[in-house]
């Protein structure tokens, strides 16, 4: 007796169908650890795309279905059990009893392409689905029961797998002719190829990418990737997405920032053609050291007179987006810049040195840039010139005995009463003699020659000798190319001690009462000091600073230095 069997096409579509339910059931576990829920969706539906095509080649129709819903309540149901007997492969349901949809706020998502009998993603219509689901609940419902076209059935009648009739034996008498006709020759011995069966669907081929996915370095992003449409000419169109958000139409190059995942497809423009495979490219970024800033400044070096003021501009060639600017001074502690800043000379005594540098803000693709520095020398002081001196405004007691009179002034001065002339100490008058000297190549703070003071030490009565003498300076003074004439008055303290027989104690001398002159030249808003004190003497004398002794009844010289200190800038 003959009984039915499992034939090899119940078998395959079996096993088939087997595979799909399980890919559901893997889906569904990915739901709770899903990682990216748009995966997850295309997941989905590339499954339940395969569902539909098992559930048309077992004899299924979807014909006037409109939404995602629909199809999965076909894809639920179950073929009549009296047909199931007949029926070679799956009678039962596509998809697992609790699967389910929710459906999109704004009418976006996947939804139902008849024309291609598929799902796609990112489409609007009727029933637009947001996401798959598995729901319990569904679970109780009884599927429809519905009834399957076959191409193939099982025995009805005859206990065989197919039903057949046994055609009956014709004998004919005679002879039996045989048609026989010549077969052409072929090339290269053998039979021909059988001709393959025509492929009513062919698959179109990805995108191309200009850019393959890979590491670049991070100063070609953003990067522009051109894609390539391989297929024949309007059979399909272009889409792409980027981190697999929504898929966009393609127009032109797409700009690619690193660390981003571009995906393109090729979609078909009519039935004859199937959609390519989904291409996926990963982009990412190699380190790179960002540029050095430009340090810029309204003028190249500190003048004397001018420019004694410069702004200093750091300008960033990097993206603002991803760098930041610091800066320091004569090696000092870097700072933010955020606008030009000015130096002034006055805060340098010999060159100002910027350094600038560009620190990454918020990438992991960019490092430090190398340090940049420019440096603003001082123009020097260049100062020569002369000086001449009057001595004017002698002052002592009632009895003084004075060579200038009140008003007067004069190159010499002398002071006291000669003793008599019978007398064997009797000298000449006490007397001091100015003469001045050029200079030249003097700088700021440094010491110059001036000239020298002769102080004649004379014998001279008690009490009529003089305390003070003015000593007014009159300086031609020649600066970086203008002309200074500035009148400078010290006054000199002449001290007389008694005689005794100890030479250095006898010794009278003369002291600067201040060496720091009241009146300031004022240069270009920048005002200077100018200071005296004496410098090398002769034999019969010495000095230290700002005295100068002499033996009694002796002449010495003392040189005298000045030097011009600025002080700063004028205050309003």
């Amino acid at each position: 007796m003959n009984h039915r069997a499992f034939s090899l096409i119940e078998v395959l579509s079996s096993v088939a169908v087997a595979g799909l339910l399980s890919s559901i059931a893997f889906v569904s576990v990915g739901e709770v650890s899903q990682r990216s829920t748009r995966k997850k969706l295309e997941a989905d539906v590339d499954t339940l795309n395969r569902a539909v095509s098992s559930y048309l080649v077992m004899g299924g129709s979807l014909d006037g279905v409109e939404s995602p819903a629909e199809v999965i309540a076909h894809l639920k149901s179950t073929s009549s059990p009296e047909a199931a007997k007949q029926m070679p492969g799956l009678s039962s349901s596509f998809v697992d009893p609790r699967l389910g949809v929710s459906l999109s706020a704004d009418g976006k998502g996947v939804v139902w392409d008849a024309d291609h009998a598929r799902l796609i993603l990112d489409g609007t219509g009727p029933g637009a689905v947001a996401a798959f689901t598995l729901d319990d609940s569904l679970a109780e419902a009884t599927p429809a029961v519905e009834t399957r076209k076959r191409l193939v059935s099982y025995a009805k009648e005859s206990t065989w797998v197919w039903d057949y009739h046994d055609r009956p034996v014709i004998h004919e008498t005679g002879a039996t002719e045989f048609v026989v006709a010549k077969a052409p020759e072929t090339q290269g011995g053998g039979f021909p190829a059988a001709t393959p069966a025509p492929d009513p669907r062919r698959t179109l081929i990805s995108p191309q990418f200009s850019y393959p996915g890979g590491s670049y370095d991070i100063r070609d992003y953003d990067l522009p990737v051109t894609l390539t449409n391989p297929n024949p000419q309007g059979t399909s169109r272009i889409v792409y997405a980027i981190d697999y958000g929504s898929w966009r139409e393609y127009h032109g190059p797409v700009m690619i920032s690193p660390g981003s995942v571009l995906s393109a497809q090729a979609l078909s423009a009519h039935s004859q053609w199937g959609d390519s495979a989904k291409h996926d490219e990963q982009y990412g970024a190699v380190p790179a050291a960002l540029a050095a800033p430009g340090i810029e400044s309204s003028h190249t070096s500190f003048g004397m007179f001018y420019n004694r003021e410069i702004e200093v501009t750091i300008s960033n060639p990097n993206s603002e987006a991803h760098s930041r600017l610091e800066y320091r001074i004569n090696e000092g502690g870097w700072q933010s810049y955020d606008a030009p800043f000015t130096l002034d000379r006055g805060d340098f005594p010999n060159a100002a040195t910027i350094e600038a540098r560009a620190l990454p803000v918020g990438s992991p693709y960019y490092l430090e840039s190398p340090v940049a520095s420019r440096s603003i020398a001082l123009d020097p002081f260049e100062a020569s010139g002369s000086a001449a001196g009057e001595f004017s405004n002698a002052s002592g007691t009632s009895r003084m005995v004075s060579s200038l009179g009140s008003g007067e002034t004069g190159e010499t001065f002398a002071w006291g009463e000669q003793l008599p002339v019978n007398d064997s100490n009797r000298t000449e008058q006490s007397r001091l003699a100015f003469g001045g000297s050029e200079f030249s190549q003097i700088a700021p703070g440094n010491s110059f020659r001036i000239g020298s003071l002769s102080y004649y030490n004379g014998t001279i009565r008690s009490g009529t000798g003089a305390d003070r003498i003015d000593l007014t300076l009159k300086l031609d003074l020649s600066i970086n190319g203008i002309l200074f004439q500035p009148n400078y008055a010290f006054s000199f303290d002449l001290i007389n001690t008694t005689n005794t027989d100890d030479a250095w104690e006898s010794a009278d001398y003369v002291r600067i009462a201040d060496p720091i002159s009241r009146r300031r030249l004022v240069i270009n808003q920048y005002e200077y000091d100018f200071n005296i004190e004496f410098g090398r003497t002769t034999s019969l004398g010495f000095s230290h600073f700002n005295e100068f002794h002499v033996f009694e009844d002796a002449w010495a010289s003392s040189e005298i230095y000045g030097s011009l200190v600025e002080v700063g800038r004028v205050r309003d």
